[in-house]
C-alpha cells in the first residue's frame, strides 16, 4: 500500500516522534488512572518523565522547532 515516494519523504523522526507522543500520553493516563496500569506508579513515571525528556531533547533537531518558533518572524 505505501509507494516509493512516500518510503523516500519519510525519516525515522516522521515516525518517532508520534511514539514518543502517545507514549507520553499513555503514561500519563495510567498514572491517573492506576487501577488500569500493568505497571507500578513509579515506573509509569518514570517512562513519563524519560518520554518527555527526550521529546524536550529532540525539539532543536526536528521538524518540532517549527512549532516553537513559527510566531517569532511575525512578530517582528
Amino acid at each position: 500500500m505505501r509507494d516509493a515516494t512516500s518510503r523516500r519523504i519519510s525519516r525515522l523522526q516522521d515516525w518517532v516522534l508520534p511514539v514518543l507522543v502517545m507514549t507520553i500520553f499513555g503514561s500519563g493516563y495510567l498514572m491517573v488512572h492506576p487501577h488500569w496500569s500493568f505497571l507500578p506508579y513509579h515506573t509509569m513515571r518514570l517512562i513519563h518523565v524519560l518520554a518527555g525528556d527526550a521529546i524536550l531533547i529532540l525539539v532543536p533537531f526536528t521538524k518540532l522547532v517549527h512549532m516553537i518558533l513559527l510566531p517569532f518572524p511575525r512578530t517582528v
